[in-house]
């Protein structure tokens, strides 16, 4: 649905075994994803520089 919250395409964070995501970016496109982690408490996600997180629990640091 690219109307919802998720506007069609996201990325999110969570923790093994659990799916919830704790971090939630909705994306709208496809187009840049992708992200990584930098280490036990740091991330980046590769194309999402002006998209607005709508959950975040996982206490962990986006690195931009």
């Amino acid at each position: 649905n690219w109307q919802g919250l998720s506007k069609g395409s996201w990325s999110a964070i969570s923790q093994a075994p659990y799916l919830k995501a704790l971090d939630f970016y909705p994306k709208g496109d496809c187009w840049n994803g992708v992200g990584l982690f930098l280490d036990n408490g740091r991330y980046w996600l590769n194309g999402h520089g002006d998209d607005r997180q709508a959950r975040s629990e996982s206490g962990l640091f986006r690195n931009d």
